[in-house]
């Protein structure tokens, strides 16, 4: 569960610790997201083109922080928080459903060398 599922639980079960243990876990999230999405990209992305990749994806990822504020912010004056926490939950709920439809490449073993850069050549 993450801050922004609260919004599928009902309204008497939310008190301020259930807010408080939502926010740490959606904090816990978030640091996944933060590491494994970048290795993701990089991994997902076709050669040569890393870093078109990783920019797209940084930038879709800034625009819908600053629509979501926008969006999230509006609704919760708009029609209440609890629509809010709804459509954030809902919208985690699509995202899941993507990424788990993904084709994820298979990851290296430990000991697996990286295979060389483009133009880099042997030691």
């Amino acid at each position: 569960m993450s801050l922004w599922g609260l919004g599928l639980l009902p309204i008497r079960t939310l008190s301020l610790g259930l807010l408080v243990l939502a926010n740490v876990l959606a904090g816990l999230s978030w640091s996944v997201l933060a590491v494994v999405g970048p290795v993701l990209v990089g991994r997902l992305a076709l050669q040569g083109q890393n870093g078109e990749a990783m920019g797209i994806y940084n930038a879709v990822q800034g625009v819908s922080r600053i629509a979501g504020a926008l969006i999230g912010g509006y609704m919760a004056q708009g029609v209440g928080y609890r629509s809010a926490f709804l459509m954030a939950g809902l919208l985690v709920l699509l995202a899941a459903g993507l990424v788990g439809r993904l084709r994820l490449p298979p990851v290296p073993s430990a000991g697996a060398r990286n295979p060389k850069a483009p133009g880099e050549t042997a030691p």
